[in-house]
């Protein structure tokens, strides 16, 4: 984190011919799926908001901010404020030039529940403002489901990036059918007791 944040890999991350930024973020990415020690999430967090600007042109730049977005609504609330924190951060640094391409068509899109989210901004500087005031005005310690994951549902629809996928529910365990054949249970079972 401290190499980025003192720009010294910035030549090699600049040059896009190599794949360095990319296999970078996918690293970090990899590292902090399914992470449960809040210091390595946030650490892997300002990594990758400090490779927004090197994640490439297109649908590579948007994977980069949908994957940081998605951590605006993590279940652990200290993640979810230095994330925001951190994008706040970074759009107050570069402005527009730190938003993915914004989709042509101002579509309208849908949260993971499949409610409206939003309507991609039309033009770069509302997309901004509307970063900017989400990031600002959401309580990121409050409840997750009641404040953050809306927040990030609309800042995704701003930035006409898909919504979260929802996970399927585990399987309940099945039952069990009785006791099996040399158990204790059989034994007592079979004795009458």
């Amino acid at each position: 984190e401290q190499l980025l944040e003192d720009r010294a890999l910035t030549p090699l991350l600049e040059a896009k011919e190599n794949g360095f930024a990319a296999d970078l973020l996918a690293r970090v990415q990899r590292v902090c799926r399914g992470g449960k020690e809040v210091s390595l999430l946030v650490a892997g967090m300002g990594v990758q908001v400090l490779l927004l600007p090197f994640g490439g042109g297109g649908d590579a730049k948007g994977e980069a901010w949908r994957a940081v977005l998605l951590l605006v609504a993590h279940r652990y609330p200290k993640v979810r404020k230095a994330t925001a924190d951190a994008l706040y951060v970074h759009l107050l640094t570069y402005g527009e030039e730190a938003l993915p391409p914004l989709p042509d068509d101002g579509a309208t899109y849908l949260d993971a529940d499949g409610n409206e989210a939003g309507a991609a901004a039309a033009d770069p500087a509302a997309a901004l403002e509307a970063l900017n005031g989400l990031l600002l005005e959401t309580p990121w310690l409050d409840n997750a489901d009641a404040h953050a994951k809306p927040a990030r549902a609309a800042m995704l629809a701003t930035l006409g990036l898909r919504p979260p996928q929802q996970a399927a529910a585990p399987a309940a365990p099945a039952k069990p059918r009785g006791p099996e054949e040399g158990t204790y249970a059989s034994l007592v079972g079979e004795g009458g007791y």
